[in-house]
C-alpha cells in the first residue's frame, strides 16, 4: 500500500527536523556531537534533494 511507500520518506524527513533542532541548540550537546549531527544532517539534506531530481516534487505524495 502507499502508506508503506511514505514510511522512509516521514522518517527522513522527521530525522531532518530532529537534527536541525539540535542544531539550533548546541548547548545541549558536545563539540563531537555537534559536529556528527551537523555531517548526519548534510547528508539526509542530500538523500532528500536526490529523491526530489527522482521526480518526487513532493517525497511524501503517495
Amino acid at each position: 500500500m502507499s502508506r508503506r511507500t511514505e514510511d522512509p520518506a516521514r522518517q527522513l524527513i522527521g530525522h531532518i527536523a530532529e537534527l536541525q533542532s539540535r542544531l539550533a541548540h548546541p548547548q545541549h550537546w558536545t563539540e563531537g556531537e555537534n559536529t556528527k549531527n551537523a555531517e548526519k544532517l548534510r547528508q539526509l539534506q542530500f538523500e532528500l534533494r536526490r529523491r526530489q531530481a527522482q521526480g518526487d516534487s513532493n517525497p511524501l505524495e503517495s
